[in-house]
């Protein structure tokens, strides 16, 4: 298959995906929880803590409210659960949402009070969006969404035609194998092509 694009950028680095992380053994918690709810919420403060730890990546060169909408926006794939693209209220829902797993420190955190009961909710129904794939700082410090199965090095490509990002991998000279299709914050509008037609090239994808 021959395809015209342009490479954008390069994974950098990975966390992992939300069910690669077991739910028996979080923070050296095993199995001393009988409800699978509580672990599931275990489970996602892990996730999220890991997730928020590569924003010290130092090629990350954002303001700090660009670093916090960029986050949000990132973790949800800009999406809700409809489908839309997340309004801005979800800002404050999303940070209402990490105060909730901050406030976790063990099996024993009180169930939260009726306030939180709709951010919580709404961003557990978005984050679905994401929880297939892994979060990542590229080469170029964008934050974004992989595909589970890619790796550091990947390439972050638009290909004509596409509607959103893919991430290649090089298998050889100018042979590349498709990984699948990715959310990066900054380029899912087509904002990677403008003045950038010079460098088009083919992929040669086996």
């Amino acid at each position: 298959l021959h395809l015209t694009g342009i490479i954008v950028d390069k994974i950098r680095v990975l966390a992992r995906n939300l069910n690669d992380i077991p739910l028996g053994t979080i923070d050296g918690v095993e199995n001393s929880m009988d409800d699978l709810v509580d672990l599931k919420i275990m489970r996602s403060r892990t996730w999220i803590e890991e997730c928020r730890a590569l924003l010290h990546d130092p090629s990350i060169s954002l303001s700090t409210e660009d670093l916090k909408e960029a986050f949000w926006r990132t973790m949800l794939c800009d999406r809700i659960d409809e489908g839309q693209r997340a309004p801005a209220e979800y800002s404050s829902y999303f940070s209402d949402y990490l105060e909730f797993l901050d406030s976790i420190q063990d099996s024993n955190y009180d169930r939260p009070p009726e306030s939180f009961l709709l951010p919580i909710e709404s961003v557990e129904a978005s984050i679905a969006n994401s929880t297939s794939r892994r979060f990542c700082i590229s080469d170029g410090g964008r934050m974004g969404q992989m595909p589970r199965g890619a790796e550091i090095g990947d390439l972050i490509c638009v290909l004509n035609g596409g509607r959103v990002p893919f991430v290649l991998r090089e298998t050889g000279h100018d042979k590349f194998s498709f990984v699948g299709e990715c959310y990066v914050h900054g380029i899912m509008h087509g904002e990677a092509m403008e003045g950038n037609n010079d460098l088009k090239r083919e992929f040669t994808i086996l």
